[in-house]
């Protein structure tokens, strides 16, 4: 196993175990409903998009069975929001 793959899988690893973090956190009473917790939750949500898309970044997209057998269904779900966002223009 190289250098790289142990690096990205650790950093998979910890962005899952922070979402798990997140997933536990919002329930709680103070933990959604407060605006500082609303800034905290935000500022979370946003830093765990930018660590999964620079990890993204860096490995590249993945090329598997499950997303070449998804392809169509993935297909017809940019169809349908092409189909809503042609509604939007007047």
């Amino acid at each position: 196993m190289s250098t790289r793959s142990t690096s990205v899988s650790a950093s998979i690893r910890g962005l899952f175990a922070c979402y798990l973090l997140l997933i536990f956190w919002v329930p709680i009473p103070l933990g959604s409903n407060r605006p500082w917790s609303w800034a905290l939750l935000e500022v979370w949500v946003f830093g765990l998009a930018i660590w999964w898309l620079l990890s993204y970044a860096r490995r590249g997209p993945p090329r598997n069975a499950v997303l070449t057998g998804a392809r169509p269904a993935l297909q017809c779900a940019v169809l349908w929001l092409a189909y809503v966002w042609l509604q939007l223009l007047p």
